[in-house]
């Protein structure tokens, strides 16, 4: 097997790192509790709580545009399919707004939303 170990990859002129143009990887992602706490986090300067289970995410880096895509989860420990959803007329190049609730197995076309702990959210895209 063989073995690469360096201390600096450069590009061909030597005068700066390699750019990576064939990878696609998340440029936001956070974990948060209820309200604005953020545990831990890439590219979000800031959370602003707009009510119940309703958030911003303010990037620290703005998007190269609106067409971004975000997926998240949420750890409830109950039996309800929990769910974060984009709100796609607040996808902006700062900022997203998104939903946080779940569906019952009861009535799965009422999302109910609430201020869930324990929220992951990541979005890829270009950035700006």
């Amino acid at each position: 097997m063989s073995e690469i170990r360096v201390t600096t990859v450069s590009d061909t002129a030597g005068t700066g790192p390699v750019t990576l143009t064939k990878q696609s990887a998340s440029k936001m992602w956070v974990n948060q509790d209820n309200g604005t706490t953020i545990n831990q986090g890439l590219n979000v300067s800031s959370l602003t709580d707009n009510g119940t289970g309703d958030y911003t995410h303010n990037f620290t880096n703005n998007f190269a545009n609106v067409h971004y895509a975000g997926s998240g989860i949420m750890n409830t420990g109950s039996n309800y399919s929990n769910l974060i959803i984009n709100k796609f007329d607040q996808h902006l190049v700062g900022s997203v707004q998104v939903f946080i609730g779940n569906v019952t197995n009861s009535n799965p076309e009422q999302f109910t939303k609430f201020d869930g702990a324990d929220v992951m959210y990541s979005i890829c895209g270009d950035l700006a």
